[in-house]
């Protein structure tokens, strides 16, 4: 019995006042912890240890449209798509085999739209170690997903239309030079490999090697702010060196200063324009030597007689016209001796009182030119006084190369009789020899044997490679 004043509890008593303090702390601190779980921006939720919801947050209302009393029951289903659960479920399934951290993107399950959740748990462990389950949170990461997606895309996009390109693409560092990313037609035309450009600067191909060069040559063909254009000379994997059209933009990607070039090969483009500026000089000077040739045929050609004076010079300039076709067949890069040969004297060759022989001779413009000239005064001498000019005549024209010189003879048999030379040279005389000497620095000899006209000469000309 306790005495009046004692205050002590009967046995038992503090341990039972103990156990009910724990029972309200532990209440208090539910309360609590319910409480921030509640006002959690996002779907929260508890799992056992077979992985099975069985606990979520008011949120699973807003977030799914699922009350959370009835989650558990429903399960991972209502939250994930059918067409992403099986793996959603074998991730979960090995995470808790190894009660590691678990996390998984997918889709939501109510198909209402392209909605991705992001699901993140981590492994709760009782005081012994033991395994309790997972607690977790669910989180609508739709807009990062869709975001990702449309970089993906837009990054594939640049990819394809990079590599569509009919031309180089090389972006590079500004500050550092080095190649930063390669179209396939860049790999395609320089013979390297992605990886092998992305260990290149491109001072590594380019022709002046000097950075400091290549950056004062953009700087100097800017064609406005941020752009430049101008013609480089590069060097291929194979050691080639071509001629480029570069034209660079500048951007700056994340504080980093680079440069996105075209490079257009236009090494064929130069080769064309330069053989076009040949041409048109060729083409301007073969022009003045024709009209001096015209020139010369109207200003000595004997005018006593119209006719005549009209067929000799029509002759000689269609002779220079055939001539002149004979190069524009072969982009004025010459002609062949035999053709001349067989324009001259194309209606005699059908009757075989002609016969031709030499190997193939590839005559310089120059020496195309004057040579025609020559033969058509040689064929008209031969069918207006020589053997041309009675039915048995016939003419032999030979050639054959000594060192630096081709040799070629005419000669004609069965014609009139020839006493000797005439008394004055002609004009036939004078082309013969304002041509070959004056104009290609050769020889011409005439000797009138009596069984015809010999005419030899001799001009300047390098034999063709011996294939």
């Amino acid at each position: 019995m306790s005495r009046i004043g004692d205050h002590r509890l009967p046995d038992g008593s503090h341990a039972q006042c103990e156990g009910a303090a724990a029972r309200v702390r532990l209440q208090d601190g539910g309360a609590r912890f319910r409480a921030m779980v509640e006002s959690l921006p996002v779907l929260a939720w508890m799992t056992d240890g077979r992985g099975a919801i069985t606990f979520s947050n008011q949120r699973s209302r807003e977030v799914l449209g699922v009350e959370p009393a009835v989650l558990p029951a429903r399960g991972w289903a209502a939250i994930v798509h059918p067409e992403d659960l099986p793996g959603f479920e074998e991730a979960l399934r090995e995470a808790l085999k190894a009660r590691a951290a678990f996390q998984r993107t997918v889709r939501a399950a109510d198909g209402s739209g392209p909605r991705w959740f992001a699901c993140s748990g981590s492994p709760c462990l009782d005081e012994a170690e033991g395994f309790l389950g997972y607690t977790g949170v669910t989180l609508d990461v739709t807009d990062s997903v869709q975001a990702e997606k449309a970089l993906q895309n837009a990054e594939a996009r640049s990819r394809t239309i990079l590599d569509a390109a009919p031309f180089s693409v090389i972006i590079i560092d500004t500050e550092t030079y080095e190649i930063l990313g390669v179209n396939e037609f860049a790999c395609h035309d320089y013979g390297y490999s992605r990886e092998e450009f992305l260990r290149l600067r491109i001072n590594d191909i380019d022709a002046l090697e000097c950075p400091d060069a290549i950056r004062t040559r953009g700087r100097a063909h800017a064609i406005r702010p941020g752009t430049q254009e101008f013609e480089a000379r590069h060097r291929l994997k194979s050691g080639e060196v071509r001629d480029v059209l570069v034209r660079v933009q500048g951007v700056r990607l994340d504080g980093r200063r680079v440069t996105f070039g075209a490079h257009l090969d236009i090494t064929e483009r130069k080769a064309v324009e330069a053989r076009q500026k040949l041409l048109m000089r060729e083409l301007d000077h073969r022009a003045r030597n024709a009209l001096a040739v015209v020139q010369a045929a109207l200003r000595l050609t004997p005018r006593d007689d119209p006719e005549s004076y009209a067929r000799a010079v029509e002759g000689r300039v269609k002779a220079l016209a055939r001539a002149h076709t004979l190069l524009a067949e072969g982009r004025w890069d010459g002609a062949e001796l035999r053709a001349l040969l067989e324009g001259e004297l194309k209606p005699f060759l059908a009757e075989q009182r002609v016969e031709l022989a030499g190997p193939r001779v590839h005559l310089p413009p120059a020496a195309a030119q004057s040579l025609a000239m020559a033969l058509h005064e040689l064929a008209t001498n031969a069918v207006k006084h020589g053997a041309l000019s009675v039915e048995d005549g016939r003419i032999s024209a030979d050639w054959r190369f000594e060192p630096r010189a081709l040799r070629l003879r005419w000669a004609e048999k069965g014609g009139p009789p020839v006493a000797g030379p005439p008394a004055r040279g002609g004009f036939g005389s004078r082309v013969l020899d304002g041509t070959i000497r004056h104009q290609l620095g050769g020889q011409v000899a005439l000797r009138w044997e009596p069984a015809g006209l010999v005419c030899e000469m001799a001009v300047p000309l390098d034999p063709p490679p011996k294939g």
